[in-house]
């Protein structure tokens, strides 16, 4: 965490990467709020892209912040009406813990994605 902020301080015009990983880092630290609002500077920089927002449902989840998180998850299938939790997943798999990925799973799910 301490490197990404370090990032984003030097980099003006962060790429959507930087942000999207600080609130990833937030969100594993239990800063539900900070990680929300770090997802979503990524998403203000890049809209359309659905790994961020599919991010921003477990997050919100995780928040227990379900209304909001059932919203989101209606944007990312208008994004993409094909999204599956199993393949998103799939991609953390060699970097996580599996119980970690398997909690993704589950709170992509609980916000009604499939």
């Amino acid at each position: 965490l301490a490197y990404i902020n370090k990032a984003l301080r030097l980099q003006p015009f962060p790429n959507p990467w930087y942000p999207w990983l600080q609130g990833r880092c937030l969100r594993h630290l239990g800063r539900y709020d900070e990680a929300i609002a770090a997802i979503k500077r990524a998403i203000a920089l890049s809209p359309s892209v659905v790994f961020i927002r599919a991010y921003l449902v477990e997050t919100y989840v995780a928040a227990n912040r379900l209304k909001e998180a059932r919203t989101e998850a209606e944007e990312v299938l208008r994004l993409d009406p094909k999204f599956s939790v199993d393949p998103f997943v799939k991609l953390w798999d060699k970097y996580d813990d599996p119980n970690v990925v398997k909690g993704y799973a589950r709170n992509l799910r609980k916000a009604g994605l499939k």
